[in-house]
């Protein structure tokens, strides 16, 4: 019988190993950087996607010992063509139009001498993530419904102790190692990324007294940490309706 083409692509895929799930106690890569209990979280034109003990990362395939660079180079060029494919689409896809004049509408004069200017218009502002229902959760019950939650905001409360520090992990982001006090068992601890605006007062928190801390934490699904910490305080909106939060 001859293979139809699903036939052929999921040989193609069966053929290609596993890009998300495996884990390994170690990672020491070719310029000698170590990374401890990681978690391959999958492939993009960037390299290998990663949870390690303390924090996410990118690993260039080129930079992986031997054995995984053999694996994972496929799914990497895969990955290269993809991207390069999608940007040339973008980039072929036609200027969208302006919008036409209403028929019959008589076009606006100039504003002669000494006339008003007109009110500067502001752009439309950006819809605002939207907070989820009116109770305080936990790691473990966000992480358990992180796609149901994701772009929305919860109200939460973690864990922090002498353990917990803050670690830079970007030029403009930061991440903290937090538990869950409905839980509280070691397998529910988890990275809490927040930005560095945010930075001062976390720093002010885990100064006083350690414990409990209420964070309001915006979900990102997709992200190797979904969780990011987005402030301490409500300025405006109630559950169920768009909010905005400040440290």
């Amino acid at each position: 019988m001859k293979p139809t083409i699903l036939t052929l692509l999921a040989a193609a895929a069966l053929s290609l190993p596993a890009v998300a799930g495996e884990k390994l106690a170690l990672l020491k890569l070719t310029d000698g950087t170590e990374y401890k209990a990681v978690e391959i979280m999958g492939v993009s034109a960037k390299g290998l996607r990663i949870l390690h003990h303390s924090g996410a990362a990118n690993v260039a395939v080129d930079s992986l010992p031997v054995e995984l660079k053999a694996k994972y180079t496929e799914p990497w060029k895969k990955a290269v063509e993809e991207a390069a494919a999608k940007a040339e689409t973008d980039k072929s896809k036609p200027a969208p139009e302006l919008p036409k004049p209403m028929p019959n509408s008589p076009a606006k004069a100039a504003p002669g001498p000494g006339a008003p200017p007109a009110p500067n218009q502001a752009p439309a502002a950006a819809p605002l993530p939207q907070l989820v229902g009116g109770k305080v959760y936990g790691i473990a019950e966000v992480l358990a419904q992180k796609f149901k939650f994701d772009g929305k905001i919860v109200k939460m409360d973690v864990l922090v102790n002498y353990a917990s520090k803050i670690e830079q992990i970007s030029n403009d982001e930061c991440q903290i190692f937090v538990g869950d006090p409905f839980t509280k068992l070691d397998s529910d601890y988890a990275f809490l990324r927040f930005p560095e605006e945010g930075r001062k007062k976390i720093e002010t928190m885990l100064s006083g007294a350690r414990g409990r801390m209420t964070l309001y934490i915006q979900v990102e699904a997709e992200e190797p940490i979904p969780l990011k910490a987005i402030g301490r305080t409500t300025v405006s909106g109630s559950p169920g309706t768009p909010i905005t939060v400040k440290w």
